[in-house]
Protein backbone atom coordinates (compact mmCIF):
# COMPACT_ATOMS: atom_id res chain seq x y z
CA UNK A 1 0.00 0.00 0.00
CA UNK A 2 1.46 3.23 -0.70
CA UNK A 3 2.54 5.94 1.94
CA UNK A 4 -0.02 8.84 1.83
CA UNK A 5 1.28 12.13 1.12
CA UNK A 6 0.15 15.18 3.08
CA UNK A 7 -0.25 18.20 0.40
CA UNK A 8 -0.01 21.53 2.70
CA UNK A 9 -1.38 24.41 0.09
CA UNK A 10 1.87 27.15 1.12
CA UNK A 11 -0.29 30.44 1.51
CA UNK A 12 0.18 33.32 -1.32
CA UNK A 13 2.73 35.97 -1.02
CA UNK A 14 1.58 38.90 0.23
CA UNK A 15 2.18 42.02 -2.14
CA UNK A 16 4.60 45.16 -0.55
CA UNK A 17 2.63 47.68 0.62
CA UNK A 18 2.47 50.43 -2.07
CA UNK A 19 5.07 53.54 -1.00
CA UNK A 20 2.89 56.55 0.10
CA UNK A 21 3.09 59.38 -2.73
CA UNK A 22 3.15 61.91 -0.39
CA UNK A 23 6.62 60.57 0.35
CA UNK A 24 7.66 60.59 -3.21
CA UNK A 25 10.21 63.26 -4.02
CA UNK A 26 12.25 66.01 -2.77
CA UNK A 27 9.67 67.29 -1.00
CA UNK A 28 8.93 64.17 0.53
CA UNK A 29 12.55 63.63 1.40
CA UNK A 30 11.99 67.13 3.27
CA UNK A 31 9.24 66.33 5.45
CA UNK A 32 10.62 62.95 6.31
CA UNK A 33 14.26 64.99 7.11
CA UNK A 34 12.36 67.32 8.99
CA UNK A 35 10.00 64.47 10.72
CA UNK A 36 13.08 62.79 11.91
CA UNK A 37 14.90 65.96 12.81
CA UNK A 38 11.47 67.38 15.29
CA UNK A 39 11.67 63.38 16.93
CA UNK A 40 15.56 63.84 17.99
CA UNK A 41 16.46 65.27 21.84
CA UNK A 42 16.97 68.81 22.26
CA UNK A 43 20.71 67.86 22.92
CA UNK A 44 20.93 65.82 18.73
CA UNK A 45 19.36 68.80 17.57
CA UNK A 46 21.62 71.16 18.86
CA UNK A 47 24.21 69.10 17.36
CA UNK A 48 22.63 69.05 14.32
CA UNK A 49 22.39 72.92 13.70
CA UNK A 50 25.86 73.30 14.87
CA UNK A 51 26.98 70.72 11.88
CA UNK A 52 24.90 72.03 9.60
CA UNK A 53 26.28 75.75 10.01
CA UNK A 54 30.02 74.67 10.52
CA UNK A 55 29.00 72.96 6.43
CA UNK A 56 27.37 76.36 5.41
CA UNK A 57 30.14 78.60 6.55
CA UNK A 58 33.20 76.49 5.06
CA UNK A 59 31.50 76.58 1.75
CA UNK A 60 31.31 79.79 1.73
CA UNK A 61 34.92 80.39 2.73
CA UNK A 62 35.68 78.32 -0.15
CA UNK A 63 33.99 80.07 -2.84
CA UNK A 64 34.68 83.74 -1.54
CA UNK A 65 38.83 82.50 -1.39
CA UNK A 66 38.58 81.12 -5.30
CA UNK A 67 37.39 84.39 -6.39
CA UNK A 68 33.45 83.68 -6.86
CA UNK A 69 30.94 85.29 -4.84
CA UNK A 70 26.49 85.27 -5.44
CA UNK A 71 26.46 88.35 -6.65
CA UNK A 72 27.69 87.57 -10.05
CA UNK A 73 31.54 88.65 -9.45
CA UNK A 74 33.82 88.11 -12.22
CA UNK A 75 36.76 89.38 -10.39
CA UNK A 76 38.77 92.87 -12.08
CA UNK A 77 37.17 94.78 -14.59
CA UNK A 78 39.95 94.80 -17.86
CA UNK A 79 40.33 98.30 -19.51
CA UNK A 80 41.86 98.84 -22.75
CA UNK A 81 41.59 102.71 -23.15
CA UNK A 82 43.59 103.79 -19.61
CA UNK A 83 44.13 106.88 -19.44
CA UNK A 84 47.98 107.90 -18.27
CA UNK A 85 48.42 111.23 -19.25
CA UNK A 86 48.36 112.70 -15.94
CA UNK A 87 50.57 110.16 -14.50
CA UNK A 88 53.30 110.42 -12.91
CA UNK A 89 56.48 109.54 -15.04
CA UNK A 90 59.68 107.98 -12.99
CA UNK A 91 62.57 107.37 -14.22
CA UNK A 92 65.07 103.65 -13.85
CA UNK A 93 68.87 104.73 -14.72
CA UNK A 94 71.80 102.03 -14.78
CA UNK A 95 75.63 102.28 -16.05
CA UNK A 96 78.59 100.24 -15.42
CA UNK A 97 81.76 102.64 -15.86
CA UNK A 98 84.27 99.09 -16.29
CA UNK A 99 82.57 96.97 -18.87
CA UNK A 100 84.78 94.33 -21.04
CA UNK A 101 84.32 92.11 -24.03
CA UNK A 102 86.04 89.59 -25.89
CA UNK A 103 85.61 89.15 -29.36
CA UNK A 104 82.68 88.24 -29.87
CA UNK A 105 81.00 88.12 -26.59
CA UNK A 106 77.22 89.58 -25.61
CA UNK A 107 77.25 90.76 -21.85
CA UNK A 108 73.10 91.61 -20.84
CA UNK A 109 72.02 94.30 -18.17
CA UNK A 110 68.53 94.13 -16.81
CA UNK A 111 65.87 95.76 -15.19
CA UNK A 112 63.24 94.43 -13.42
CA UNK A 113 60.01 95.90 -12.53
CA UNK A 114 57.47 94.47 -9.82
CA UNK A 115 54.48 96.96 -8.77
CA UNK A 116 53.03 97.02 -5.70
CA UNK A 117 49.45 96.07 -4.37
CA UNK A 118 47.10 98.41 -6.62
CA UNK A 119 49.69 100.24 -8.32
CA UNK A 120 49.79 99.96 -12.58
CA UNK A 121 53.36 100.92 -14.40
CA UNK A 122 52.96 101.78 -18.52
CA UNK A 123 56.87 101.69 -19.70
CA UNK A 124 56.98 104.01 -22.39
CA UNK A 125 60.47 104.57 -23.18
CA UNK A 126 64.05 102.74 -23.00
CA UNK A 127 67.76 103.91 -24.22
CA UNK A 128 70.93 102.64 -24.13
CA UNK A 129 74.15 104.47 -25.11
CA UNK A 130 77.90 102.51 -24.80
CA UNK A 131 81.08 104.56 -25.67
CA UNK A 132 84.43 103.12 -25.92
CA UNK A 133 88.39 104.32 -26.58
CA UNK A 134 89.93 102.61 -28.92
CA UNK A 135 93.42 101.42 -26.92
CA UNK A 136 96.81 103.23 -28.09
CA UNK A 137 98.98 100.99 -26.46
CA UNK A 138 100.36 97.68 -28.06
CA UNK A 139 98.93 94.28 -26.29
CA UNK A 140 102.85 93.56 -25.72
CA UNK A 141 105.41 93.73 -23.13
CA UNK A 142 107.91 95.90 -26.16
CA UNK A 143 106.36 98.04 -28.33
CA UNK A 144 107.38 98.08 -31.98
CA UNK A 145 107.21 100.76 -33.94
CA UNK A 146 104.72 100.95 -36.90
CA UNK A 147 102.08 98.91 -35.94
CA UNK A 148 98.31 100.74 -36.33
CA UNK A 149 95.36 99.34 -34.71
CA UNK A 150 92.27 98.92 -36.49
CA UNK A 151 89.04 100.43 -34.76
CA UNK A 152 86.29 98.48 -32.63
CA UNK A 153 83.09 97.57 -33.05
CA UNK A 154 80.18 97.30 -31.00
CA UNK A 155 76.12 97.01 -30.86
CA UNK A 156 73.69 97.63 -28.92
CA UNK A 157 70.45 95.57 -28.01
CA UNK A 158 67.21 95.98 -26.55
CA UNK A 159 64.38 93.80 -25.50
CA UNK A 160 61.23 94.24 -23.52
CA UNK A 161 58.72 92.04 -21.81
CA UNK A 162 55.56 92.96 -23.63
CA UNK A 163 56.98 94.26 -26.93
CA UNK A 164 57.41 92.09 -29.86
CA UNK A 165 60.57 92.96 -31.08
CA UNK A 166 64.13 93.62 -30.45
CA UNK A 167 65.23 97.26 -30.31
CA UNK A 168 69.13 96.80 -32.26
CA UNK A 169 71.53 99.73 -33.17
CA UNK A 170 73.78 98.82 -36.19
CA UNK A 171 77.21 97.39 -35.60
CA UNK A 172 79.45 100.63 -35.49
CA UNK A 173 83.29 100.78 -35.85
CA UNK A 174 85.12 103.77 -34.28
CA UNK A 175 86.85 106.48 -36.04
CA UNK A 176 90.70 105.43 -36.53
CA UNK A 177 91.79 106.38 -32.94
CA UNK A 178 89.13 108.35 -31.76
CA UNK A 179 86.12 107.43 -29.54
CA UNK A 180 83.24 104.96 -30.51
CA UNK A 181 79.85 105.82 -29.52
CA UNK A 182 76.70 104.13 -29.97
CA UNK A 183 73.20 106.05 -28.26
CA UNK A 184 69.96 104.12 -28.99
CA UNK A 185 66.52 105.47 -28.10
CA UNK A 186 62.53 103.99 -28.92
CA UNK A 187 59.30 105.14 -27.83
CA UNK A 188 56.89 102.35 -27.70
CA UNK A 189 54.45 102.64 -29.93
CA UNK A 190 51.56 101.30 -26.92
CA UNK A 191 52.97 102.15 -23.52
CA UNK A 192 53.69 98.36 -22.27
CA UNK A 193 51.49 97.77 -19.07
CA UNK A 194 52.69 95.92 -15.73
CA UNK A 195 50.14 95.65 -13.29
CA UNK A 196 49.66 94.19 -9.17
CA UNK A 197 46.91 91.79 -9.35
CA UNK A 198 46.05 91.27 -6.05
CA UNK A 199 43.32 92.64 -5.04
CA UNK A 200 42.41 95.11 -7.86
CA UNK A 201 38.94 96.46 -9.08
CA UNK A 202 40.27 97.63 -12.23
CA UNK A 203 43.53 95.97 -14.91
CA UNK A 204 45.01 97.08 -18.45
CA UNK A 205 44.28 94.62 -20.79
CA UNK A 206 47.69 92.89 -21.99
CA UNK A 207 49.10 93.69 -18.65
CA UNK A 208 52.14 91.29 -17.01
CA UNK A 209 52.19 90.72 -13.66
CA UNK A 210 56.08 91.13 -13.93
CA UNK A 211 57.86 93.08 -16.59
CA UNK A 212 62.02 93.23 -17.34
CA UNK A 213 63.81 95.44 -19.92
CA UNK A 214 67.35 94.09 -21.02
CA UNK A 215 70.04 95.58 -22.51
CA UNK A 216 73.28 93.86 -24.19
CA UNK A 217 76.40 95.16 -25.26
CA UNK A 218 78.07 93.01 -28.44
CA UNK A 219 81.14 93.37 -28.97
CA UNK A 220 82.12 92.20 -32.77
CA UNK A 221 86.14 93.09 -33.66
CA UNK A 222 88.31 94.15 -30.98
CA UNK A 223 90.74 95.35 -33.53
CA UNK A 224 93.66 94.03 -34.23
CA UNK A 225 97.39 95.49 -34.73
CA UNK A 226 98.70 95.13 -38.01
CA UNK A 227 102.47 95.10 -38.56
CA UNK A 228 104.04 97.75 -40.63
CA UNK A 229 105.62 95.04 -42.79
CA UNK A 230 104.01 92.02 -44.21
CA UNK A 231 106.19 89.67 -42.79
CA UNK A 232 105.84 90.96 -39.48
CA UNK A 233 102.90 89.22 -37.00
CA UNK A 234 99.79 90.65 -36.78
CA UNK A 235 99.17 91.33 -33.07
CA UNK A 236 95.62 90.31 -31.90
CA UNK A 237 93.62 92.16 -29.72
CA UNK A 238 92.08 89.78 -26.51
CA UNK A 239 89.20 92.38 -25.97
CA UNK A 240 87.64 96.35 -25.47
CA UNK A 241 86.67 97.98 -22.79
CA UNK A 242 83.53 100.29 -22.67
CA UNK A 243 81.05 102.61 -20.52
CA UNK A 244 77.53 101.87 -20.90
CA UNK A 245 74.23 103.46 -18.99
CA UNK A 246 70.79 102.55 -19.55
CA UNK A 247 67.17 104.08 -18.72
CA UNK A 248 64.00 103.19 -18.51
CA UNK A 249 61.00 106.09 -18.58
CA UNK A 250 57.71 104.82 -17.11
CA UNK A 251 54.25 106.07 -15.73
CA UNK A 252 52.89 105.30 -12.42
CA UNK A 253 49.21 104.78 -11.32
CA UNK A 254 49.28 104.59 -7.36
CA UNK A 255 45.61 103.85 -6.93
CA UNK A 256 44.63 101.34 -9.41
CA UNK A 257 42.31 103.18 -10.99
CA UNK A 258 41.44 104.59 -14.82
Amino acid sequence: MAAEVELVEEPATAPAPAPDRALRGPMGLLRGSVSRFMGMSTVRKAIVLIVAVSVIAAVIAVTLSKGGGFGGDDGPKIISNWNIEGLFEQLREGSVEDGANIEGQTTPYLERFEPGQHEVFFITKVSAKVTWDDETTQPTKFQVPGYVNTPDSFQLFIQAQGYPGTIASDLTYNVQGQQGVIDLRFTFPEPIPVANPDDADFLPAGYNATARVDFSVYTGDCGDWTPPLEKMPTLGDGGSYYVVTWSVAYRVDSDGKP
